[in-house]
């Protein structure tokens, strides 16, 4: 197995194992995002060209929504929420 795609599975485990031990929505969304360009990364280097494209499109969202996410936090410690 590629190791970039062990690495995105593993990174997507982190993602889960913080999300139960009480991690913030950033941390998860930002983590899964990072699974989802590493296992991009993976599909573009064995030429799997419709696989890498939406993996790396589901990254971007996910990055999107992490910042999202930072911006809401920050927010409702301001007490603007």
């Amino acid at each position: 197995m590629n190791p970039a795609i062990l690495a995105a599975i593993g990174i997507a485990l982190i993602a889960l194992v913080a999300l139960c031990f009480g991690a913030g929505d950033h941390w998860f969304f930002g983590l899964l995002a990072l699974a989802s360009l590493t296992g991009g990364d993976a599909e573009i280097y064995q030429d799997h060209q419709l696989s890498a494209l939406a993996l790396l499109l589901i990254g971007t969202l996910l990055a999107g929504v992490s910042l999202r996410a930072i911006y809401a936090a920050s927010r409702a410690r301001k007490g603007g929420a």
